[in-house]
């Protein structure tokens, strides 16, 4: 299921930069599909162009999102900023089963282009999705590890064989 559906025909590209504003009912979707606890705004831009081997989709999003404290399960709001570029392509990369392909690093936002549209928003919430940090933080997380008597990593002094050479050596 598409929540934030905007396909933009391929053969009729628009001039200016397609704006894309989710309405509540969308953010209230994607959140859903997200398993965060809300998303308060999710704005977008984006250019579509034909190149060589089909189509290049490149813009941002602009999201506030209330999301759990992995530590607490406190909700704290985070706001995301990111730019995306992804190309579509008429034809994927094939390899022989005895054959390796090896995806280079230009060819790794390369997507199948299916039918004569591209959906710029999912295009958008997929990239939303990329940016939630599943294992976020909120203010509170010191304070509720301390509460629980937990502590960071950061915190523990290192210990183990290489820990003990490295202080012997002076650098630890």
């Amino acid at each position: 299921m598409n929540e934030l559906a905007r396909p933009v025909r391929i053969d009729r590209l628009p001039e200016n930069p397609i704006v894309v504003e989710a309405s509540a009912d969308e953010r209230g979707a994607l959140a859903q599909r997200f398993g965060i606890v809300g998303l308060e705004k999710l704005t977008g831009q984006a250019t579509l162009e034909q190149i060589d081997d089909g189509m290049r989709l490149a813009g941002s999003i602009d999201a506030q999102i209330s999301q759990e404290c992995a530590v607490s399960g406190e909700t704290f709001a985070t706001d995301i900023a990111e730019d995306f570029a992804l190309v579509y392509v008429h034809d994927a990369p094939t390899a022989s089963d005895e054959e390796e392909y090896e995806l280079s690093e230009d060819e790794l936002d390369h997507l199948l282009l299916e039918g004569d549209t591209i959906d710029i928003g999912e295009a958008m919430a997929q990239t939303l999705a990329m940016a939630i940090d599943p294992y976020a933080r909120g203010p509170n997380a010191d304070t509720a590890r301390l509460e629980a008597g937990l502590e960071s990593d950061e915190d523990r002094p290192a210990s183990g064989p290489l820990a003990a050479a490295l202080k012997a050596l002076g650098k630890g």
